[in-house]
Parts: C-alpha cells; structure tokens; sequence
C-alpha cells in the first residue's frame, strides 16, 4: 500500500484507540463524536497490535488517562514500534510527570502526549504536534535507521548517545536500549576499531575534520569515516559512519590480480582458460567431496585456483614457451612460480587463507615437487585439489612442448600417480566423478572471462 501524507487533523482518516487493561474510556467515544472520525477500539495489547500491522491506522492513541498502567502503555508502544510501526502514537495520560516529562514521553517512543480530552485545542495541538514529531521521526528513519551503513555517535569514553539498526546488529540490543542505557560501544563488539582508529581523533584540535580508515573484521573489510564535533552540553562527539566495501575491494583486487593473469595469457595463450578449467575441476572435486557447505574453504580454494599460476608472470618468455625439454637450471627457474605468486598475494589481507594452497600446488605426498618437500600429512587439502585439477588440464591441453593426452591417457595418469603425485582421497573423488562429457562442459566454460567468473564468485560467497 502507499501511505497518504497527512498534515494536520483534517487528514486523519483511520484512528485505533487501545485501553490498556480492558477498560472503557468514555472520552474515546466524545472525541471520535466531534472529530467525525473512522475510529476502532481495542481492549487489549495483542489485539492493537495486530491490527494496526493490518489496518496502518494513521493515529493510535493510548489509554487510559489514568496513570496506574503507565507501564503497560508504555511496553505496548514499544512492541508497536519494534513491530515497525511508524504511524503517530499518542500518549493518553494525566500524570506527564511520572513519564519523566516530554523527553521520557518521546523516549518511550510516543510522538506526543494528551492530557485533557475534553479541550478541543489542546487535542488540536496535540495532534499537530505529534504529526510534526512523527515526520520529523520518519524522515530521520530513513537517513539514518534504514540507511544499510552502520551510524553511531560517541564521545571519547566511548559512551553511545546515538546507533542506528546496523550499529546495534549483533549485540542483542536495540538502539534505543543501548542509548537510553548510556551503554559503553566496547561492550557491544559492533564496533571493534573503536581504541585503535576512533578514539585517537577525538580532540580538539580535530574538530570539524573527516577522518577516513580501513579496517578488517575477519574476512570482512569496511570503511570507516570519522567527523568530530564539539556539541553544547555533550562535548567532544565522534559521527562514525561504517561501511561495508568487502565486495568493492574484492572485485577490485581481483580484477587487478586477474588481468596479471590475462597479460600473462598473451604471453603464454594456455594460462587464461587454464586458470577458469582449474576454477571448474576444483568445483566438481569439491562436490563430490561434500565440503561444499565451508565458505571461508572455498573462498581460499577457488581464488588460489583462478591465481595459482600469476607467478608464471616472473617467469621468462624462453622458459615458459619453449618447445623442448627444459634444462635443469631452466626448470628450477619455473620451479620459483608457486614462491612468486605466493608474495603476490601476500600483499592482499583477504587473499591470505589461498597464498599456502598456490604455494603448495606442486607439493606431492611421496615428498617430491617444488618449491618445497612436505609428507602428506602437511600438504593443505586445498593444494591437493588444485593439483589434481592443475594436472588433469596440463595433461589435457596442447602445451608447447607436447600435444595434449586423450581423456582414457589422463585419467589413467591420475589413478597410477595415487599416493606419489597426487593425494588418493582427492585423486579418488575426482576420477569418480570426471567423464569425457566433463571434460567438453569444462572447456567450453573456460571461455567465460575471468573477471566475470570472478566476480560471480563472490557474489556467491560473500
């Protein structure tokens, strides 16, 4: 439904009034009378508050005047507004006092107060007050509440004196229990740079500057844009806002590592669709292996199959494309390309968890490959994959120095290398699953570009 604006009380159409505790409140009846409204009257919380999710009243009052449920209609206006009520709600009452005066009647969540039913202006200006409050709310709402970035204000203590939804996700508190309960952001761990990036700028001689920071949880990487301000009867404040630009960064990186890969493939047009082939042999090694269901696993395996090779980009032309047999100096050369890509990545905080498994791609269980010798036991699960996979391609691909092996020939390599050249469990999983059909499907997927499959790929795992 799309909600009609309304300016004043002349707008108002649907009207819900709610007598906490069952009774009756004759001046509900009096008021609907004069105002010649469309009103419904609920005698309890639960009924008010699933028919005003069905109905969007435009105003909801509750009752009763007297001040002995002050509680209870306080705890229905909450549950109105964590149910995502956003119409007016005012307070009947006749004690403003024990709410704590205007500022506790608002902090409760009511938009304004009525203390006498019987005066006409007065529920005139109560009205028009509350609209002009609810607007005001609602307009904040979306800047600020449904905005999908993180929003706090704090002062250098690090006390909390406003949070949004996605600053308190994750706490198990609501904004306005964390900001009503003058609740410390260290106790919250929605914020956890606040010592190391937030609270070194808030001074004086800071104010009225923006400071931009990046910042790593996990394997999620945010942005973190500081403003401080010095407020009357607060103090020095900081606006944090937080971002999450995990995904920008990622396809940032990887568009960057990948077109090394492409540049690579000018050189040597076997690396590019090499590269997407391994992506894919990793992929069905993986279901058939039924880890499908660990993403950091995944993550870190399938970026280090689509990069596994960028250190071939250290390596030279006459080594990487001759024909021949390579010389045993030159070989030790090719050897370094797993070293090389590994600083390649280094260099990238979310690409950690795949620098061992482009490092160890041509590590084997009997203790042989390069660049280092490790026993089985010590070989990554991820380096094994990608050495099946890795393998499987070179042998079915023309390389320059030798035309490509038929499918029965390749497969029959991986099951004699068991156990020497390849991980049995891995090799197993792969030789049950790969079929002449595969092989086909795979090549064909291979002329997807890669920064497309990439970016895919993290959609998919992020």
């Amino acid at each position: 439904m799309v909600f009609q604006r309304v300016e004043s009380i002349n707008d108002i159409k649907l009207v819900h009034f709610v007598a906490v505790g069952g009774r009756d409140e004759p001046a509900f009846d009096d008021f609907i009378a004069r105002f010649h409204l469309t009103a419904v009257i609920y005698h309890t919380s639960d009924e008010a508050v699933q028919q005003a999710a069905v109905d969007h009243p435009d105003i909801i009052f509750i009752g009763p005047f007297s001040s002995d449920v002050s509680k209870d209609k306080c705890a229905l206006c909450q549950r109105l507004r964590d149910a995502g009520h956003l119409g007016v709600i005012i307070l009947l009452t006749n004690d403003i006092i024990s709410f704590g005066g205007t500022g506790g009647v608002t902090a409760a969540g009511f938009d304004h107060y009525l203390q006498d039913a019987h005066l006409d202006f007065q529920i005139e200006d109560s009205i028009n007050w509350a609209l002009l409050n609810r607007r005001r709310k609602n307009k904040y709402q979306i800047q600020f509440d449904r905005n999908p970035d993180a929003f706090f204000t704090l002062n250098p203590d690090g006390r909390v004196f406003d949070i949004n939804q996605w600053g308190s996700m994750g706490s198990g508190l609501t904004p306005r229990k964390i900001v009503v309960g003058a609740i410390n952001i260290r106790d919250l761990g929605t914020l956890n740079c606040f010592d190391e990036i937030i609270r070194p700028v808030i001074t004086e001689a800071n104010v009225g500057n923006t400071h931009l920071h990046t910042y790593n949880e996990g394997v999620r990487i945010f942005q973190i844009k500081t403003n401080v301000h010095n407020v009357p009867m607060i103090g020095l404040v900081a606006t944090v806002i937080k971002t999450d630009i995990t995904e920008t960064m990622y396809e940032r990186s990887m568009d960057i590592l990948l077109h090394s890969v492409t540049l690579l493939s000018e050189r040597d047009h076997y690396t590019a669709g090499h590269s997407s082939r391994v992506f894919h042999y990793c992929k069905l090694i993986v279901e058939t292996m039924d880890i499908s269901g660990d993403k950091e696993f995944l993550r870190d395996l399938y970026f280090a199959a689509l990069l596994h090779d960028i250190g071939k980009i250290g390596v030279r032309d006459d080594i990487l494309l001759k024909e021949g047999d390579l010389t045993d100096d030159e070989f030790s050369i090719l050897a370094t390309h797993p070293e090389k890509g590994y600083k390649v990545l280094n260099n990238y905080e979310f690409l950690q968890g795949s620098t061992q498994l482009v490092l160890y791609h041509h590590v084997r269980p009997d203790g042989m490959g390069y660049p280092q010798k490790l026993d089985s036991g010590h070989i990554p699960l991820g380096a094994s994959i990608i050495s099946v996979a890795d393998g499987f391609d070179a042998m079915t691909t023309n390389r320059p120095y030798r035309s490509s092996l038929s499918f029965r020939k390749a497969v029959g390599e991986i099951s004699e290398n068991m156990g020497t050249q390849y991980e049995k469990e891995v090799a197993r999983a792969f030789l049950s699953r790969i079929r002449e059909s595969s092989l086909m499907e795979v090549k064909a997927k291979s002329s997807l570009p890669l920064a497309e499959l990439s970016r895919e790929l993290i959609e998919t795992l992020l």
